[in-house]
């Protein structure tokens, strides 16, 4: 008789490690933040400190070189246009997230969108020259002039202008992170049977249904309290978990 797919079971957290996935490089805050929150609520859920493999935070003793705060050493290398330094601490980097996520039991997901300030310079050049554009109709045209047709094709045209913009603002929104290496932290995981959870702000609707499929679109998140309230629920009995990904192993 085969096994079940999916088992209801309770266990605790000691024999798993989990990594935590997600942009550095280009993120808000060089992915540091949102990590040091799922660390501590991840502890509060009952894993021990260690058990949290946070790539901002790599678990390093005795090795000849410095990767805190990764992601200004490589903007560092970047805006000095010195490709050879910044594919030089890329090995490093790669090499050292790449076997966490190998001894890894669990692998979690960050995929955020970019942040509004991110747009702030561009949507601030534009807003200041259509006031400026809209200022010179208003008060250096003709009041008499401003009943004429060409007054009235000017305004509808700045408009338009401004609707284009904001909804192109809009759209430019939903863009999540640029974040390749998470994609490979993501295959590597898959590739070795491990159960991976998946934040995609916006949740499923947005979501690449590539990444829907390897993951799996019950591991498909839109926030961290969904994700985690799962993870409490699996440790509890109350949520199936997937018996091809999920190994209980006893190493003592």
């Amino acid at each position: 008789m085969s096994k079940p797919e999916f088992i209801n079971t309770v266990f605790d957290w000691d024999h798993f490690a989990v990594y935590l996935s997600g942009a550095i490089d280009f993120d808000r805050e060089g992915g540091a933040g949102w990590r040091d929150i799922w660390c501590e609520r991840l502890v509060a859920a009952g894993f021990k400190p260690h058990q949290i493999f946070n790539p901002c935070r790599k678990p390093l003793k005795g090795v000849a070189f410095n990767l805190d705060d990764e992601s200004t050493i490589m903007k560092k290398h970047r805006d000095r246009r010195e490709w050879s330094e910044l594919v030089s601490v890329m090995s490093q980097i790669v090499h050292i997230d790449l076997r966490l996520v190998d001894k890894a039991d669990i692998v979690l997901v960050n995929m955020p969108k970019l942040s509004q300030e991110y747009f702030q310079a561009a949507t601030k050049g534009f807003s200041e020259g259509y006031d400026e554009l809209v200022n010179l109709f208003e008060t250096q045209v003709d009041p008499i002039s401003k009943n004429g047709e060409h007054y009235k094709t000017g305004m509808n045209a700045l408009t338009k202008m401004r609707a284009s913009h904001m909804k192109l603002l809009a759209q430019a929104g939903d863009i999540h992170i640029p974040t390749y290496g998470t994609i490979h932290e993501m295959v590597i995981a898959h590739q070795q049977r491990k159960p991976t959870f998946l934040v995609w702000e916006g949740g499923k609707e947005t979501c690449s249904a590539w990444l829907m499929w390897m993951v799996g679109h019950n591991h498909i998140f839109s926030s961290f309290d969904e994700l985690l309230t799962r993870l409490i629920n699996m440790s509890k009995g109350k949520a199936a978990c997937n018996a091809r990904e999920w190994l209980w192993l006893d190493l003592e």
